[in-house]
């Protein structure tokens, strides 16, 4: 997002920008030092239906992570009628946003990444619909039981199956030894705003979370 404020902005938008959830006073900071940095409104840790209340009054949810294995967010947003805008990488955001439901762009080109959200504000009352429609039809509370139903009944008709260690003992639990914990908490604070500034190299070191 430090990144992609100033694009917006030199693109001529003209609207607002809800940032829910924590960041520390460092960041903070840094969203402070950004050109026309009054029109974001940082909201931190909220209730759900403030957020719901965002969403309904707002054009655009930006899904920028790096790692999205299902998007419970962009189903809500796009329920509300925002058009969500992500990187083009296999997450799983793209099970969820197809055709005119939402846009994908190339990993890290903020300026294609600008264009594209003043795009879709432009032509947000006719891509809106689209997008309301396909997430409260595919992923509606409905549609989600009837799939978890149909799962357990298949696997209640599956035969049991035994097992290797059968009748054992499990075996003592051994934690997981974290060897980025080690280093001094300074130090791996300067690796993630590294990591995180960046998205290709978060990227490609997705698979390396929790080393």
């Amino acid at each position: 997002m430090l990144n992609l404020w100033p694009e917006l902005v030199e693109c001529g938008f003209a609207g607002r920008l809800h940032w829910f959830g924590s960041v520390d006073p460092a960041f903070e900071e840094q969203i402070a030092d950004l050109p026309q940095a009054e029109r974001i409104l940082r909201r931190g840790r909220t209730r759900r239906d403030i957020i719901f209340a965002a969403a309904a009054a707002s054009k655009v949810v930006l899904m920028l992570s790096r790692v999205e294995p299902f998007g419970m967010a962009t189903i809500e947003g796009m329920a509300m009628g925002c058009v969500p805008v992500a990187w083009d990488i296999p997450t799983g955001t793209k099970e969820i946003v197809t055709g005119e439901a939402g846009s994908f762009v190339p990993l890290g080109n903020f300026p294609a990444l600008a264009n594209q959200v003043m795009q879709i504000c432009r032509e947000h009352a006719r891509l809106a619909p689209v997008a309301a429609r396909r997430a409260r039809e595919i992923f509606s509370e409905d549609v989600m039981w009837q799939g978890y139903a149909n799962l357990l009944d298949e696997v209640m008709q599956l035969p049991s199956q035994p097992h290797s260690r059968t009748g054992q003992a499990p075996p003592d639990f051994v934690p997981v030894r974290r060897r980025f914990q080690m280093l001094p908490a300074s130090v791996r604070g300067v690796v993630r705003n590294i990591v995180g500034r960046s998205p290709r190299l978060g990227y490609l070191l997705r698979d390396l979370r929790g080393w």
